[in-house]
């Protein structure tokens, strides 16, 4: 099958994209490419609500749960895909400005 067009994601307050955040559907598949830095988040290790929107065509399938790279202390960070609302919500790591890589989530997009 031939992959969609690379659609953007929506990155919210607090967060800053560090790069274009966006996604690609290729054979029911998304995945995703680029991050996102926590530049305006004042407090290290909480959890952050809406960080990123997924439109609502590309919803997975059921709420995800994933571990994603980031460049603060732990070099992971988790993050949850609501599969109801399209939200990334993203816990933080221990330091404050780090950045976080959307790259190694993929997901099968809802029926």
């Amino acid at each position: 099958l031939t992959p969609s067009s690379w659609v953007p994601i929506t990155v919210n307050s607090p967060y800053v994209a560090n790069g274009t955040p966006q996604l690609i559907v290729i054979n029911g598949i998304a995945y995703l490419d680029s991050g996102v830095t926590n530049a305006n988040i004042t407090s290290a290790n909480t959890n952050y609500a809406g960080g990123l929107t997924i439109p609502s065509a590309y919803l997975p399938a059921y709420t995800r749960y994933v571990v994603i790279a980031s460049s603060g202390g732990n070099s992971i960070a988790g993050c949850v895909i609501n599969a109801t609302t399209g939200n990334i919500d993203i816990r933080t790591g221990p330091v404050v400005g780090s950045y976080y890589r959307l790259d190694a989530i993929s997901y099968p997009v809802g029926y």
